[in-house]
């Protein structure tokens, strides 16, 4: 009987290295398995920056092209006005301009004389 005591307990320790190199086996594992969800972890957040980058880049490309369909409309309004005030025609007579916010007014051939008729008032004159 004290051989197959002293035969399972080496048949116990036996199992017993068995047991520790499988839990061994299992941490490795385990820390396998955790490197590999801190490298995708970083994975997905790289992926999810250039995504973000992506996405504000789609948002500057619209404003860019709200911005080109409004100038193209400012010009085809332009195009318009000029049509439409193109049977005006202003003799050198007849000019008067703005500048600092004052108007200034032509004093050749009579000039003032037509406006004092038209009860315009010429703003600094010397």
């Amino acid at each position: 009987m004290r051989i197959c005591k002293a035969i399972r307990a080496l048949q116990a320790g036996e199992a017993m290295v068995q047991v520790t190199g499988a839990i061994d086996g299992v941490a490795a594992l385990m820390a396998e398995i955790a490197s590999a969800s801190a490298e995708q972890a970083t994975g997905i957040e790289q992926v999810n920056r250039a995504v973000s980058q992506m996405d504000e880049v789609t948002q500057q490309n619209a404003a860019l092209v709200e911005q080109a369909a409004a100038a193209g409309s400012l010009v085809d309004q332009a195009k318009a006005l000029k049509a439409h005030v193109s049977f005006f025609r202003i003799s050198n007579e007849n000019i008067a301009f703005a500048c600092w916010g004052y108007f200034f007014c032509a004093r050749e051939s009579g000039i003032e004389k037509m406006l004092n008729k038209n009860k315009i008032e010429c703003i600094g004159q010397d």
